[in-house]
């Protein structure tokens, strides 16, 4: 009839495991973690402006502007593939690392959390459209170029903030090594 649970375990203090990835992510591995994440949030953002440049700079047509990737590996974009993998990988992202921060940090990392939410339901919805044809001519507002682009810029500017204002290292003083503003 007695039956231990983790949480048992940690209670009578007999408990010998580490902490899981989950934990070292949002503490000791939070500042590499955050980085790393960074730097797909550049990429992401740079197929954005990229693509926006060929559209609006460069003038060419829509279906042409591929953005950076797109020029080498043009079933990436028309598919919607990749803009939605780098969407699911922020939203993934942003709900993983939300734990590692307190206070108004927390709070403007999940206006960004949401705003990104957004975002990949318009790619999902892109993704959709491509593979299986329907609306070939986009009329919702959400999937018109310009619109996207803001949403995606409205949940990266956060991030972008209030990163340069955190002070979290792996000697952090704060409780469980979580970042704050």
């Amino acid at each position: 009839m007695a039956v231990l649970t983790p949480s048992m375990h940690t209670v009578a203090g007999t408990s010998s495991e580490k902490p899981g990835l989950y934990e070292k992510l949002n503490t000791q591995w939070h500042k590499p973690a955050l980085l790393i994440f960074m730097a797909i949030v550049i990429l992401h953002w740079g197929e954005h402006l990229f693509q926006a440049y060929q559209v609006y700079v460069m003038h060419w047509p829509r279906p042409k502007a591929l953005g950076m990737l797109g020029l080498l590996y043009p079933w990436l974009v028309t598919s919607e593939t990749m803009h939605y993998a780098y969407a699911l990988i922020m939203l993934i992202g942003l709900w993983v690392l939300r734990k590692g921060f307190t206070g108004v940090a927390y709070t403007w990392w999940m206006v960004s959390f949401w705003i990104q939410f957004w975002h990949h339901i318009e790619h999902f919805v892109l993704l959709y459209q491509a593979t299986t044809g329907f609306m070939r001519r986009c009329r919702i507002v959400f999937c018109r170029y310009g619109f996207r682009e803001l949403s995606f810029i409205c949940s990266t500017t956060p991030l972008f903030l209030f990163r340069w204002s955190l002070q979290c290292t792996t000697t952090c003083t704060r409780p469980r090594g979580k970042c704050s503003t």
